[in-house]
């Protein structure tokens, strides 16, 4: 069953969840990027300001598009909604009046007519201003003589410049535009390749040629719907094929320059995989790695508010009786000693899908984003891989400077004393 989260950051919205977004017969009306079918199970999951998130089953009742053809407008009733958990939220919303309550307050609407521009202070009176004195007379000074001027016969034979028009002036030569010269983009050909390194460029060249003509998924090689893991394991197969540093050795500039525009094109089709599995709800990207994932997110404002709003109504006994202080972030997920715990029994993949779960939850949780480096460190050791692990490790405690489990990874493999290089620049 796939998830609809619906973030909640104030109490306020909580209250307008259960009081106008719902509807008497606990149906909602929600704008989704996705098209799901009649009648499939969806679990809406509601985030509270305290970080817990209630998970409410319900069942699409019918899907409507949009007119701007990117979303669907899907009502979905909430059968999982019962009267005990209505009144859990209520009592939740009434606890946070009690201790909050400029939450729910609201400024006094401004009546019609009325400005909301204050009116002007009017000034003080000042003290009238004094006079200037009057300027004291100036005597008037004699016309000056001027020395008779020459008549001159060639300058009056002249013709009278005409009058400035309306229209622009012509363009003087600075004004005109400049040919600037742009040097063509380099393109390699055969003729600049040694002879025996030209079936390497005639292999890279057919190479780029059909790819340039083909589609995000097919430049992997994947399936169209493939899912993350799929997505993973061609991308890091291409890279291991198509890396420039493999063409390295080849003297060849035109060589070089078709890996590379090669390795820049599958990137650019790995990137527009991951967002549309990440777009489609089926992965989250968390730091560099891609994690699958099932659910997307929901807007608060993308749920329409009911006609008919204060449609549920709280069970007889439902009274404010749950408190903040329940929930723990401890409840949500397994702990750390959990995971470890698989980890000591080699059940790698288990113990990464739960740290994945928690950083779902929670992206920004240092020790767990260390912990999921710490995992691939232990399952590289536990190949005989201990250059790889030193990485992990590495990565580990990027994330988490004291990260315990980083260090005990670090301090077993060099008491191996297969890999003493970074390790002393690790722990500087």
């Amino acid at each position: 069953m796939r998830t609809l989260k619906v973030k909640c950051p104030t109490w306020v919205h909580v209250e307008t969840f259960y009081s106008r977004k719902l509807r008497k017969d606990k149906t909602l009306t929600l704008r989704v990027p996705f098209r799901p079918e009649d009648g499939s199970q969806l679990s809406l999951g509601l985030d509270l300001p305290t970080g817990e998130q209630i998970p409410i089953p319900g069942t699409v009742i019918n899907v409507t598009p949009e007119d701007d053809g990117r979303r669907n407008a899907m009502r979905l009733f909430l059968h999982g909604l019962t009267p005990e958990l209505l009144a859990r939220l209520k009592a939740l919303v009434a606890e946070a009046k009690e201790s909050a309550p400029e939450q729910f307050t609201m400024p006094p609407p401004t009546p019609p007519g009325s400005s909301a521009v204050p009116p002007p202070v009017p000034r003080a009176a000042s003290a009238p201003r004094s006079a200037p004195p009057p300027a004291p007379p100036v005597a008037p000074k004699a016309p000056a003589t001027q020395a008779p001027q020459e008549f001159d016969l060639t300058s009056a034979l002249r013709p009278m410049p005409k009058a400035a028009s309306a229209a622009l002036p012509a363009s003087r030569p600075e004004d005109a535009p400049v040919d600037e010269l742009i040097e063509p983009p380099y393109t390699p050909t055969i003729d600049s390749v040694s002879e025996y390194e030209r079936d390497v460029f005639v292999q890279l060249d057919e190479t780029l040629r059909r790819l340039r003509e083909s589609s995000a998924h097919e430049v992997l090689g994947v399936a169209e719907d493939a899912d993350v893991a799929a997505v993973r394991e061609a991308y890091f197969a291409l890279s291991k094929r198509f890396h420039p540093d493999l063409f390295a050795r080849y003297r060849s500039t035109a060589i070089l320059h078709m890996a590379q525009e090669l390795f820049i094109l599958i990137n650019k089709a790995y990137d527009r995989t991951r967002d549309a599995l990440v777009a489609a709800g089926q992965a989250i990207v968390a730091g560099p790695a891609l994690i699958s994932h099932e659910g997307w997110l929901a807007g608060f404002s993308d749920i329409d508010a009911a006609d008919e709003p204060g449609a549920a109504e709280p069970a007889a006994d439902g009274s404010g009786t749950w408190s903040l202080s329940d929930s723990s972030v401890a409840a949500r997920y397994p702990g750390i000693e959990d995971v470890l715990g698989l980890v000591a029994e080699r059940k790698f993949e288990e113990a990464r899908e739960q740290v994945a779960a928690a950083l779902h939850f929670d992206p920004r949780d240092r020790r767990m984003r260390a912990i999921y480096h710490v995992i691939s460190g232990r399952e590289l050791m536990a190949a005989g891989e201990d250059s790889a692990a030193v990485t992990q490790f590495e990565a580990a405690l990027a994330h988490d400077r004291n990260s315990r489990e980083a260090r005990d990874g670090l301090d077993e493999l060099r008491a191996r004393g297969r890999h003493s290089g970074p390790y002393p620049r690790t722990l500087r």
